[in-house]
């Protein structure tokens, strides 16, 4: 399945690599390594993920956790693609992605 990624999620991705890499070098590549392998099982299976439950778009959309890093990866499945909307902390700021 095709996978269209939210200029912002690719910031935000950018932003936690950084993060996680002045915490320790290398720490960033892990993770984005471990988004990357998030993304390849929405695109093998995206009905497999729960919804997105929150704010005013409940079951618009659906998301994915992060693999040993508190990101919550949120995205829309359509019969062709995936969009990708948010690549962001699971704590930090929950909704502020959701006029995208």
């Amino acid at each position: 399945m095709r996978i269209r990624i939210d200029p912002e999620a690719i910031v935000e991705l950018s932003d936690g690599a950084l993060w996680y890499d002045r915490k320790s070098f290398g720490l960033g590549d892990d993770f984005v390594a471990e988004v990357h392998e998030a993304i390849g099982r929405i695109a093998d299976n995206p009905s497999q993920f729960g919804r997105y439950e929150g704010g005013g778009v409940v079951g618009k959309y659906q998301r994915a956790l992060v693999k040993r890093f508190p990101y919550v990866i949120i995205f829309e499945a359509f019969s062709d693609e995936v969009v990708v909307h948010s690549i962001s902390h699971g704590a930090q700021r929950p909704g502020y992605w959701e006029n995208r």
